[in-house]
C-alpha cells in the first residue's frame, strides 16, 4: 500500500501515475493512459476514482478504487460480519459514532466520496436513489 498522506494532511492524489499504478482496471500506454485521465477527470463524480482513506496499521490504505469497487474493498479491510454489529468508520479522521456495520458502506459514499444523485427534473442533489425517488414522486410525478 502507498502513502498519500502530505505533512498531517491526507492527499487525494488524482495525477495519472497514482491512478493508474493502482487501479486494477488500466493498464496502457501513455497516449491511451491521457485520454483515459481526461474521460475520467470529465465523468460524474460517481464514475471518478477516489482514494481510499481506510486507516489500516496507522496508514491510509491510499488504494484508488472506483465508487463501485468499494463495497468489496471495504470486506477486504474486515467490514464484514452481523449487519447489526457495531462498528467504528476508520476512514481518516472520521469522529462518526459506532454505527451497524450495514451502514458503514453507505457512510463512507455519502460522507467521504461525497457522492451525490442529481435529480434529472430540477437538479436537486442526494445521498440516496431512494430519497431521490421518494422526492421525484413527491415533486415531479
Amino acid at each position: 500500500m502507498s502513502n498519500n498522506w502530505v505533512g498531517d494532511e491526507f492527499n487525494n492524489d488524482w495525477s495519472p501515475e497514482v491512478i493508474f499504478s493502482q487501479s486494477q482496471e488500466y493498464r496502457t500506454d501513455s497516449s491511451q493512459a491521457e485520454q483515459m485521465m481526461l474521460n475520467l477527470l470529465n465523468a460524474p463524480r460517481d464514475q471518478q476514482p477516489h482514494t481510499c482513506g481506510w486507516v489500516v496499521g496507522g496508514e491510509a490504505c491510499s488504494d484508488v478504487l472506483f465508487p463501485r469497487e468499494f463495497s468489496g474493498h471495504l470486506r477486504e479491510h474486515g467490514v464484514t460480519g452481523d449487519d447489526n454489529a457495531k462498528m467504528s468508520c476508520c476512514w481518516v479522521g472520521c469522529d462518526a459514532d459506532p454505527m451497524n456495520r450495514e451502514s458503514v458502506l453507505r457512510h463512507v459514499v455519502e460522507v467521504h466520496l461525497e457522492l451525490k444523485i442529481e435529480c434529472p427534473d430540477c437538479g436537486q442533489t442526494f445521498t440516496r436513489r431512494t430519497t431521490l425517488n421518494n422526492h421525484r414522486r413527491r415533486e415531479h410525478l
